[in-house]
């Protein structure tokens, strides 16, 4: 950019804004020659790019339009009021991890209109991420996916522009993936692995890492093994620390699909140390469930992935002190250990683990959960020939589930077992019917990480 006496900077899209305006006051060349006495080849050089106009022919321009020299060139701004706003838009980000969505919306609203009004366009691309990040948490996909795309479509040439774009990319690949679009989703990961594989574009570690893990998620989901595979290894040579990590936990879910389950179980339990050395209940209930599928598949080989997950995860986990959302996980874990335990008879550890989800519960609202465990109470007394407490966990359990559900139907059957009523029986027959059609994601699936921006 060119620097003049009163420390005005003139753009270089400068000949690209003075035509929009001329052509916005429906001024012709030859009429805007006659006013600033310029010839038509100068001004049209001008305004093709041709042409550095100097800061008198600019004001001479704006002066003949009808508009102030302001609107088509700012002064520098001082650099503390752009660093003001960059650390606002980290604030932003705080907020909406914490999902403080109202108070994010509000801080960003301010910024949005502040660096408009600055015409800094080149923190714009920041500002519409946060807006598509906004949107998605409140699940408003379609604003969502507009200010990403602003993003991607955004004409700032500044290097943050590059990390922005791939953000964005993964973030509508994240979209998409969770309107179950995974065509979608791999269409917006081959254009952020474009970006990132590209020598002349500086996209940052993290990004380059959050790419290459999308890939590894997406072909899995597709059963491309190979191709998630090598994605793995591509995190592996450019990062540590859990995005490592979870690179080997994956790779754990492809070799037990390729039917290598000591590889599978050296990964996975490999990996489970340092998400229990980080605290991190999220992965370490994700390892702890890949474990029990892999013994659920050959239970007399691999009796000795129960007495880990009993006695050495167990125990840390009814110990400790978790956020709600890791509370939740944990307590989907307890519901799938307790049904193996009362499957097994081991009464005394299902109880005991009945009592901690009950206490988790407590800090959740969770109505799913609730009935999972009303229900699993239910089974418990069964065992036990208690029918009348049976019957009232059952009914607790009823009153949790959807109308017309699978979960409605086997409640209502049960009752009408331990009832010895054919009323029930004839409800849940109508409902089974009703969804006998409906199809089930496989195992594996819901052992695999979703995309992340």
């Amino acid at each position: 950019m060119q620097k003049h006496e009163d420390n005005r900077i003139i753009p270089p899209d400068i000949g690209g804004r003075l035509r929009k305006i001329r052509k916005g006051k429906g001024a012709t060349l030859q009429s805007l020659a006659e006013e600033t006495g310029f010839s038509i080849g100068k001004l049209s050089n001008i305004e093709r790019g041709a042409q550095k106009p100097t800061l008198q022919d600019i004001e001479t321009m704006c002066s003949c339009l009808g508009v102030k020299l302001d609107q088509v060139i700012r002064r520098p701004l001082n650099t503390e009021v752009v660093e003001r706003i960059k650390a606002d838009m980290t604030l932003v980000s705080i907020y909406l991890s914490l999902n403080l969505l109202s108070t994010a919306e509000s801080l960003l609203s301010t910024i949005h209109n502040k660096v408009e009004s600055l015409d800094l366009n080149e923190l714009l691309p920041s500002v519409y991420f946060s807006w598509g990040d906004y949107y998605l948490k409140i699940k408003d996909y379609i604003k969502a996916s507009t200010y990403f795309k602003k993003v991607i479509n955004s004409k700032a040439s500044n290097e943050e522009i590059y990390k922005f774009r791939v953000k964005s990319l993964n973030a509508l690949s994240t979209l998409e993936f969770a309107q179950s679009d995974i065509h979608s989703a791999l269409h917006f990961f081959e254009m952020a692995e474009r970006v990132c594989t590209n020598p002349e574009m500086n996209v940052e570690i993290e990004e380059r890492v959050n790419t290459f893990f999308n890939g590894a998620v997406l072909n899995l989901h597709i059963n491309r093994l190979d191709h998630a595979l090598k994605y793995c290894y591509e995190i592996e040579t450019i990062t540590k620390g859990k995005m490592f990590e979870l690179s080997k936990f994956i790779q754990g879910i492809i070799f037990y699909l390729k039917k290598k389950p000591h590889e599978a179980i050296n990964n996975i339990t490999g990996c489970m140390s340092y998400f229990r050395s980080e605290n991190d209940v999220e992965y370490l209930i994700l390892s702890l469930n890949a474990l029990y599928v892999i013994y659920k598949s050959d239970p007399m080989n691999y009796q000795h992935l129960i007495s880990i997950i009993e006695n050495e995860v167990v125990q840390e986990l009814i110990e400790q002190k978790a956020p709600p959302y890791s509370q939740q996980k944990t307590v989907e874990f307890f519901h799938l250990l307790i049904s193996m335990l009362l499957k097994d008879r081991n009464l005394e550890f299902a109880e005991k683990l009945l009592h901690q989800s009950d206490l988790r519960l407590e800090q959740i609202n969770d109505p799913n959960l609730s009935y999972k465990s009303f229900h699993l109470w239910a089974n418990y007394y069964r065992i036990l020939k208690h029918k009348d407490k049976e019957i009232y966990f059952l009914k607790k359990a009823l009153k949790q589930t959807e109308e017309d559900s699978i979960e409605n139907a086997l409640v209502l059957t049960e009752l009408g077992f331990a009832q010895e009523e054919k009323g029930p029986y004839f409800e849940a027959i109508e409902i089974f019917y009703k969804v006998f059609s409906e199809q089930y994601q496989t195992m594996h699936h819901s052992l695999i990480p979703n995309p992340r921006f």
